[in-house]
């Protein structure tokens, strides 16, 4: 603007022609000069703030516009909203429909109108009623008395099964073994008795795997295992006295767990490094020392035949190679720079991750970041809805070339929207091997389902 204004000045009369004019006509123009460049300047300061405002303003609602629908958060994590009915969130024309396109091919037209069912079992449902068990305690129970005052009945028949259960109580069956010691009778050496094998531990192995499944499996942590095992009256010896453990003894348990545990651990390793596809996962897990908690990485593999999990220092190539060994086939992950190194056709990029970010573009302030968000939305979410039995070449060149062309377009950008397709640039390959190869899943879902009860557990412990 400066530039203009300056130029419409330099039109004005120069010196040598203003020399003729009254000298109060001259100074206003002088004044008028400078107040003019001055207010320039001001809208040139004040337009460069509004425009530093606005994108404040747009990245704030990015910020609060992050969910779980365009994110890697959880749902819990989402924030409170207000909901139309069912509890979807509102679009801002006040509908509370989901889009058809985030459907799938099944979805139905918003005109119909989904039926309105109340809480609870629905009309059809198989219900779920508790099984009755087996067992040798069975108590007859007759009626007592009839309300007219007559104490005995006839033509008695069953009716009625009440189950009753209850825990008996836990005795600790607890062993001496006095050793003894003497001299040999033919060359008076001194010999000494020893505990037997299965005995040598102090502890049998039901109570070992007990104490080992409520650390694992239940997630207590040492101290309250401790004093549940030694300061409630849930176990007790048959003299009514507490379980002999410390908090050594404890860990000992549990280490024994670990130890015995092992060798099935590192074959549940062979039999997913053997396995031709699998999908690769990892997640922070704090492990808890005398400094305090110390962070590690709990990597999952995960196949259609096991899971296989390993706790590395690091979230590095170091460990993702102790994970998988010389295991070559396909990969499904996530697109964490370190999975991207992997040979392109052999790897499937989770297309879940891809389309959440995608919808977090459609939903941008910004409305020409809106705008290539949604086409690249469409285009990602377009091969979700092929089948490879019946796609024809004609509709995967088709949807090739309008990708292409859009990454093409909009990495040249250095916003959202812009990173978004470079990458998708960078491994597009991966994006389609699901339609290649028969077995491979389209999203990296698996692993993450499977890796929840882990999260669950270190949000349980850290809280």
């Amino acid at each position: 603007m400066r530039a203009l204004v300056e130029a419409t000045l330099a039109k004005l009369p120069s010196k040598e022609s203003m020399a003729q004019w009254p000298p109060e006509a001259v100074a206003t123009v002088e004044v008028l000069t400078k107040l003019v460049l001055i207010l320039c300047d001001e809208l040139e300061a004040r337009d460069k703030r509004i425009a530093e405002l606005e994108e404040e303003v747009r990245e704030l609602k990015r910020k609060l516009n992050i969910n779980s629908g365009n994110s890697g958060i959880s749902p819990s994590q989402d924030p409170h909203r207000p909901r139309g009915k069912g509890g979807k969130e509102k679009d801002e024309d006040n509908s509370d429909k989901p889009r058809a396109e985030d459907q799938g091919e099944n979805s139905k037209p918003d005109s119909e109108e989904q039926p309105k069912c109340k809480q609870g079992g629905q009309k059809g449902h198989k219900g779920n009623r508790q099984e009755l068990r087996k067992t040798q305690d069975i108590r007859e129970i007759f009626p007592e008395r009839c309300s007219c005052g007559c104490e005995e009945f006839v033509d008695l028949r069953s009716f009625y099964t009440h189950q009753h259960c209850e825990l008996p109580d836990i005795l600790l069956h607890v062993i001496h073994f006095n050793l003894y010691k003497g001299r040999c009778a033919n060359c008076a050496k001194e010999g000494k008795a020893k505990v037997p094998a299965e005995y040598s531990t102090g502890y049998g192995p039901n109570f070992t795997a007990f104490v080992g499944s409520a650390s694992a499996f239940l997630g207590c942590t040492r101290r309250s295992l401790l004093d549940f095992l030694t300061k409630s009256d849930f176990f007790r010896t048959e003299e009514g006295e507490s379980v002999p453990l410390s908090l050594g003894g404890l860990d000992r348990l549990i280490d024994r767990c670990s130890r015995t545990l092992k060798r099935h651990w590192e074959k549940i390793g062979e039999v997913a490094r053997e396995t031709p596809i699998n999908y690769v996962d990892e997640t922070s897990w704090p492990m808890f020392g005398p400094l305090g908690a110390i962070k590690y990485w709990l990597w999952l593999m995960a196949s259609s035949l096991v899971v296989f999990f390993n706790i590395h220092r690091h979230r590095s190539r170091e460990a993702f190679h102790e994970l998988i060994g010389a295991w070559v086939g396909i990969l499904i992950s996530d697109d964490y720079a370190l999975y991207r190194s992997w040979p392109k056709e052999k790897r499937q990029s989770c297309l879940a991750h891809h389309l959440r970010t995608a919808q977090k573009l459609r939903e941008d302030p910004d409305p020409d970041i809106a705008r290539g968000g949604e086409s690249l939305y469409k285009e990602i979410h377009r091969p979700t809805q092929m089948n490879p039995e019946t796609l024809t070449r004609g509709v995967w060149q088709g949807w090739l070339m309008r990708t292409r062309r859009l990454l093409k377009e909009f990495s040249k950008r250095s916003d959202g929207l812009g990173i978004l397709a470079s990458r998708l640039e960078a491994t597009f390959e991966s994006l389609s091997t699901f339609l290649r190869i028969r077995g491979v899943d389209r999203t990296n879902n698996k692993a993450e389902r499977t890796l929840r009860p882990a999260v669950v557990r270190r949000v349980s412990i850290q809280s």
